[in-house]
């Protein structure tokens, strides 16, 4: 028995916190409650770690996901990958780029090493550390930023002309003092933002803390759900805890009085 969204909308997640707290996790479990729907996901991780887990006894049998990765320095290969969603997911499937923050110091990167052939983005910040003595601009804001933003723009363009459904994983940074009034007002209380380029929050209709305390007990916190009530709860089963109980959820029509029992208890 297959699920559909209690509107037509396109889900439009940002999933963001500590390293560890079972964003990848989250995916799977996700594709593993959607059997008929297809997941691909772009891993962009300095190891396959979200394939390795597909890997274990808790996700045999899955099959309807798809890997494909890059590594954090490598802006134009995930470029591709965002491209890749794209172009490949279909209306009713899901799509995840997973993790999007190293994508931003990326795109940097990749436009240091080619204004500058023969250096790389590391001797290229201590060259300028050493030229200003400490202070001073790494980059000329008004010369070279809206270059670098445009570029990264494409990767963003791309992941919004998803056809499919969308999750979008980041790290977790701490909220600064110069942050926007936006962002002050959004992530305030939480004193944690999304990692990476700060405009990230404005992309997806809705924005998810995870959390993780000591004992193994997650907690989930929707900051931003447009339309849609904020929530903060402990969670155990994402595809019930927020698809079901605050996206709203349902089960295709069911045709039998057992279909119909069945629809009751995952909505319990």
């Amino acid at each position: 028995m297959g699920y559909v969204p209690s509107r037509p909308a396109r889900e439009r997640i940002l999933v963001f916190g500590d390293a560890g707290v079972g964003k990848s996790h989250l995916i799977l479990a996700l594709a593993k409650r959607l059997p008929e729907l297809s997941f691909r996901v772009a891993e962009v991780d300095w190891t396959t770690s979200g394939e390795r887990l597909l890997c274990s006894p808790e996700f045999a049998g899955v099959e309807n996901v798809e890997f494909r990765h890059a590594y954090p320095d490598e802006w134009t290969e995930q470029l591709e990958l965002a491209r890749w969603l794209q172009e490949d997911t279909g209306k009713d499937d899901w799509a995840s780029f997973d993790s999007i923050t190293p994508s931003w110091s990326a795109v940097q990167s990749h436009f240091i090493e080619r204004m500058f052939p023969g250096q790389d983005a590391d001797e290229y910040f201590m060259l300028k550390r050493e030229q200003h003595g400490g202070e001073g601009r790494d980059l000329r804001g008004w010369e070279d930023w809206p270059y670098i933003k445009r570029q990264h723009d494409l990767l963003y363009k791309a992941l919004q002309k998803v056809k499919g459904h969308t999750i979008i994983t980041a790290e977790q940074a701490p909220l600064g003092e110069g942050e926007k009034k936006d962002d002050r007002q959004m992530f305030g209380a939480l004193g944690f933002r999304p990692a990476g380029r700060k405009q990230l929050a404005y992309l997806p209709s809705t924005v998810i803390h995870l959390s993780r305390d000591q004992s193994g007990k997650r907690t989930m916190r929707t900051l931003k759900d447009r339309g849609r009530e904020l929530v903060k709860v402990e969670t155990t089963d994402f595809f019930r805890d927020y698809l079901i109980r605050v996206a709203g959820w349902k089960a295709d029509t069911p045709t039998t009085p057992a279909a119909e029992s069945s629809q009751k208890g995952m909505e319990s």
